[in-house]
């Protein structure tokens, strides 16, 4: 039996970062076929993609005057065909901005447990990759925190510090 720890450094808005946790677990779960009693230690460390970013603006109005139209377009296409491959509806609207406040959920899950930090990142993914949620929205990363399990006093109480 081995037990592999494997550390990710991510961001919430990163599509690449969702696109390789999907892809990790496929993989996880093709191992453990043939070697059943292996076990995986996965870590969670926040990266901040844009950390200057500010707090709520267009997502796709950000993606082109970063990338500009015609590559925005491209990539998108993309990364619907990779998405699609690993069970990702991929939407490409609604609102970006700094991720600090989602991180901090993250934390919230992670004092909980590996499994409990997974189903933050998963909500957190699913939330502003296929639902176009806001995740810089105070309410929403509540409403997430919820749905992954976390107590809601808990979490409002987390995300009321500074």
């Amino acid at each position: 039996m081995t037990n592999y720890q494997i550390d990710i450094v991510s961001d919430n808005v990163c599509p690449w970062c969702y696109v390789g946790k999907n892809r990790l677990e496929l993989a996880i779960n093709q191992h453990k076929q043939s070697n059943p009693n292996d076990t995986f230690s996965i870590t969670w460390h926040p990266f901040y993609l844009n950390p200057d970013a500010p707090k709520s603006i267009d997502k796709q109005a950000y993606y082109e005057s970063k990338f500009a139209p015609q590559r925005t377009q491209v990539m998108q296409g993309h990364l619907a065909r990779l998405g699609k491959q690993v069970g990702i509806n991929f939407a490409f609207g609604g609102r970006t901005g700094n991720t600090r406040d989602s991180h901090r959920l993250v934390q919230l899950g992670k004092t909980k447990g590996p499994a409990q930090e997974t189903k933050v990142i998963e909500q957190l993914f699913n939330a502003y990759f296929e639902e176009n949620e806001d995740i810089t929205d105070q309410e929403v990363l509540i409403a997430r925190g919820i749905e992954a399990g976390l107590p809601e006093q808990e979490v409002r109480d987390w995300m009321a510090t500074v």
